[in-house]
This record gives C-alpha cells, structure tokens and sequence, in this order.
C-alpha cells in the first residue's frame, strides 16, 4: 500500500512539475526567437542605446526565475519523497522480517532515514558536478561524459541497498561489511540483484502494455508487480545477511 502511494504520488508531482517547466522553457524560447540578435542589428542597438534583449526584459528575467524555482522545487521535493517513503518501505520490509515494538522500530526507521539521506547526498553531489560549466563543457564536446555521473550514481545506488539490507547491525558494522561485500563479494552481491532485476523487469514490461491495451489486467498486473517488488527487497535482504555469515 506504501509503494503504492509512493508511485502515484511521485509520478502526479513529476508530471505536475514537468509540465511547468516545459511552459516557463517554451515562453523563454519562444521570447528569445522572436528577437534579431543577429551580429550587426546587437552592434545597431548599442549604438542607438535601445534595450538588446528586446522590448521586455523584466517579464524574460521573471519567467527565468520562476523556470528556477520550479526546477529547485522539483528536485527538493523528489528527494524529500524519495528519503521518506524509501525509509518507510524498507523499514516495514524489516519489521516483516523481524518482530520488534514500536520504540525498536523508530529507532530503525531512524538509522534507515540516516542511510538514505547520507547515500542521497552523495548522489546530490554526483548530480550538483555534472551540472557545473565545466562539466557541462565537457559533455558539449564528447556526449559520452554523461556515462561516468551514470556509473558513479549506480554504485552508489549499489552500496545503497547493501547498507539499508545491513541496518540490523550498527553503523561501524554496516560500514565495513557495505565494503566487504561490494567489493570482496562483488560477484555474490550482484547475482542477487540480477535475479531481483529478472522477476521485476518482465513485469514491468508487462505493466506498461498492459496499461495501453487493456484496463482490466491493469490493476492485477500492477498488484502483481507491487507484492514482487516486496519480494525482491525482502529477498534481497535475507541474500545480503547471509554474505556477511
């Protein structure tokens, strides 16, 4: 019920957001191209002291800045649903697994929030450099710069849920064993995920042309997904404690 409402929601302030900003980039497009910023009608402008960026400067500079606030608030708010209901999920998976009251239980959704976010600020930091000008510089060269901030966020992504599957031990031990079995375990760590991946993408698969061909499977296929998705996190965290032995 939690990924659930984790995807719904998600999704509607995706789209939601996505759309203002498609909007406020048109109208600063659409703005600029109806602009001569040919080479000579700039140097006439300076010359005769007329505004070079056309008639209504203040409006552009506006809608740029609401372009900003909408991005900023995109990203802000993702995150904050991602650490949220990420803690909750995973930490509900643990209480499937484990009996504890309710005091034990916040004191591990804690340590799982602590996890989240530490691994959240990491992917923050991956994403804040590929954005700077030089970076960005780089990838306007030779497009397959993108593929490293790729490759850095699904190692991350990989040590990730390596320490949310170790949150049973303290945080000196999900420390190292997080090492211990990305790296010396490698090969272990991934066959699980690789399985988890076999039994949710064809579903996923399914889930998408299900939705365009038919609206009575939809909501089976979307259950049968759902209680998958639970399964493999489950599995996932059994498979992950028994490397560490």
């Amino acid at each position: 019920f939690i990924q659930l409402i984790y995807i719904i929601s998600f999704v509607f302030f995706q789209i939601n957001y996505q759309i203002k900003i498609i909007e406020d980039s048109r109208e600063i497009m659409d703005y600029f191209q109806s602009l001569n910023l040919d080479e000579s009608q700039i140097m006439n402008d300076i010359e005769k002291k007329q505004e070079i960026l056309g008639n209504d400067p203040l409006a552009i500079y506006l809608k740029f800045k609401e372009l900003v606030k909408h991005i900023s608030v995109l990203i802000t708010i993702s995150i904050a649903m991602i650490l949220f209901f990420n803690t909750l999920l995973w930490g509900f998976s643990e209480r499937l697994l484990n009996e504890m009251g309710i005091k034990m239980f916040f004191r591990h959704i804690l340590k799982l929030f602590l996890l989240n976010f530490v691994y959240l600020v990491l992917i923050g930091l991956v994403l804040l450099g590929v954005f700077q000008k030089p970076y960005l510089d780089l990838i306007s060269k030779n497009s397959a710069f993108l593929v490293i901030p790729i490759l850095l966020i699904l190692v991350i992504i990989y040590f990730m849920v390596i320490s949310l599957s170790l949150s049973n031990h303290r945080f000196l031990g999900i420390l190292k064993n997080t090492f211990y079995l990305g790296i010396r375990k490698a090969h272990y760590s991934l066959g699980i995920y690789i399985l988890s991946l076999i039994i949710l993408l064809p579903q996923l698969l399914l889930l998408l042309i299900s939705q365009r061909i038919s609206f009575i499977f939809f909501p089976i296929i979307l259950l049968i997904f759902f209680s998958s998705w639970v399964f493999c996190r489950i599995f996932t965290i059994i498979s992950i404690r028994r490397l560490v032995g």
